[in-house]
């Protein structure tokens, strides 16, 4: 290779690690939106209701709630009104000049995979307390016009109802696998109390495994999309779960 050409190409792949290093990470965001609730579930017996939804966090309200695959749930008023993931590439950059990896499979993926470690890691973020507080709100009300919402403790004292529906989220988890494939979990308890006293308790867990994405070819808006569908169908299955057991 002649000397200025050598230059030339020296010059561009440092212009280029410069360039590719001052952005590796890539967030990507969707407002969030939570599906009503439209099964149809008879409460003619539950007059005046006030639905209590406890703290995850200290102090902190459930629909502000975030949870992540990497610290669990945190307390963020922004990423609780959207979803979707952060894409980082830090790994991906030394490898494009030691193994010419540039303009690899970096598309609209969640993670990038290939045969050997993964170059890309990503941070998925889901606003389950959201999702999960606006679709059981959604599933009363749309059954049941007459109650009331909480989400901290003095409200609880305040409220005028003779019904509390009471529930706490204990463990909520998000992750992805197999690759482009999203995972829910979650576990908590629900209460029904009538002039103060407990009628009955039930303890909820469920899971959605395995939920596709989409592949390397897809666009994050796609991704995205698919993310919120996904959050929605869990959260009105947990709500169905709640109501009918605990309710009903």
């Amino acid at each position: 290779m002649k000397p200025n050409r050598m230059v030339l190409v020296v010059t561009f792949l440092i212009s280029l690690s410069i360039s590719i290093s001052s952005c590796t990470t890539l967030p990507r965001r969707q407002p969030l939106d939570t599906a009503p609730y439209t099964l149809q579930i008879p409460l003619e017996n539950v007059q005046n209701i006030n639905i209590i939804f406890e703290e995850v966090l200290p102090g902190k309200p459930l629909n502000e709630t975030v949870w992540d695959n990497r610290s669990g749930p945190f307390w963020d008023i922004q990423e609780s009104k959207q979803i979707g993931f952060t894409q980082d590439y830090k790994k991906f950059v030394p490898v494009v000049f030691t193994a010419g990896l540039l303009g690899g499979a970096i598309g609209g993926a969640v993670v990038v995979g290939a045969a050997g470690p993964r170059l890309v890691d990503t941070r998925i973020v889901v606003p389950f307390g959201n999702v999960f507080s606006g679709t059981l709100e959604s599933a009363i009300k749309n059954n049941h016009k007459n109650y009331s919402v909480c989400f901290n403790p003095p409200c609880k004292s305040q409220a005028p109802s003779r019904n509390e529906l009471q529930i706490k989220v204990e463990k909520f988890f998000v992750w992805e696998g197999p690759l482009n494939h999203l995972n829910l979990y979650v576990k908590g308890v629900s209460r029904y109390r009538r002039t103060g006293n407990e009628i009955r308790e039930y303890r909820f867990e469920k899971s959605m495994l395995s939920q596709k994405l989409g592949s390397v070819m897809s666009t994050h808006r796609s991704f995205l999309k698919e993310m919120n569908r996904i959050t929605n169908l869990f959260a009105q299955e947990i709500t169905t779960d709640v109501i009918t057991n605990t309710i009903k």
